[in-house]
């Protein structure tokens, strides 16, 4: 199939493809022959055990790791020859959420948030305060605006994250374990603010653990394991009658872990 056959069919409906892209690190595949379609406005849980290839896998999308072959398309364009100011737009049109929150700690939480809108898209101080404002209302943190990040939570600091990504006005979300640095009480208000964003229609991909929340919140869940794609469907036949044994493996160690 040619790029622009390829492309063509899939830039009304999909917000990215994986095309089997392949990704080494000292020879070894990280991922093996990914084929995976996301579509517009829909949830994506990518689960699996350590190791499987998770994290590298979403890094890929916007470029923060090179794949070795296969192409990804987003929205119908390939990105594997992306340079400069390419590249730039298309992480600006990716938001992503890190494990370790990665806010500025020398700045207040309402510059955290504001920052990108003033110094890269040139908008005046009072508007992108105000719009930043917006935002962590959204992420229910607004009484939080002067505070430092090492005067908040693990939980808040992730909410402020999210909302600095919100104020990109990114049209995808990646979330790459967004729970994994917190307290388990911090946990679900983290949760709650993704679940909430699921109904704007935001396409979001989500790396997790949290096996209940992907239950709730994901339209598709996609399992990862030594790099491969051994399972992909919705979440009622994902986990009530998965089909690979490792998949099986794998939930009955999440669901029943005592057993």
């Amino acid at each position: 199939m040619t790029n622009n056959v390829y492309i063509e069919q899939k830039k009304n409906k999909v917000a990215i493809e994986f095309f089997e892209v392949c990704k080494k690190f000292n020879k070894i595949y990280t991922l093996n022959n990914i084929n995976l379609s996301i579509f517009s406005g829909k949830v994506i849980v990518i689960c699996g055990p350590s190791g499987s290839g998770k994290s590298t896998l979403v890094r890929l999308i916007n470029r923060l790791e090179k794949f070795d072959s296969g192409e990804i398309f987003v929205y119908g364009k390939p990105i594997s020859n992306l340079k400069g100011n390419n590249l730039r737009k298309l992480r600006m049109n990716i938001g992503f959420v890190f494990q370790k929150f990665n806010l500025y700690s020398n700045l207040n939480v309402l510059n955290n948030v504001a920052l990108s809108l003033i110094q890269i898209q040139n908008w005046k101080k009072e508007k992108a305060y105000q719009y930043a404002i917006e935002k962590l209302k959204e992420v229910g943190i607004s009484n939080k605006t002067h505070s430092y990040p090492h005067e908040l939570s693990g939980g808040q600091q992730q909410r402020v994250a999210i909302a600095r990504v919100l104020a990109s006005n990114a049209k995808i979300i990646i979330f790459d374990e967004p729970t994994s640095a917190l307290d388990p009480e911090m946990i679900s208000e983290v949760m709650i603010v993704i679940k909430n964003l699921s109904y704007h229609k935001i396409t979001m991909i989500v790396v997790t653990h949290e096996i209940q929340f992907a239950r709730k919140i994901a339209d598709q869940v996609v399992f990862l394991s030594s790099g491969k794609i051994l399972e992909q469907s919705d979440p009622e036949n994902f986990f009530s009658n998965p089909k690979h044994p490792r998949v099986k493996k794998f939930l009955k160690k999440i669901l029943f872990p005592l057993k």
